[in-house]
């Protein structure tokens, strides 16, 4: 416990300035077909599977939609 106390002590300065840098959202992030194609055509085979797992409505999206969808989902699970 004290090496976790000391690690935290150590990296206030790290942390409260990280606290003010604006965060980035999923918005911010490059979303473009052409570059996130590639992804998309790896992950192909297993995008309805997870879409299905996640419990995420299909309706009205596209690809684009449900892969950034599913990371979303994904990360907020993992939190």
């Amino acid at each position: 416990m004290d090496n976790l106390m000391n690690q935290v002590l150590n990296n206030i300065p790290e942390i409260l300035k990280r606290a003010d840098e604006p965060s980035t959202t999923i918005a911010d992030k490059d979303y473009s077909f052409e570059k996130w194609q590639p992804l998309m055509a790896t992950m192909k085979p297993f995008l309805n599977e997870e879409v299905t797992r996640l419990g995420i409505s299909t309706e009205g999206k596209s690809e684009m939609d449900l892969v950034k969808e599913v990371f979303t989902t994904q990360e907020k699970l993992s939190m």
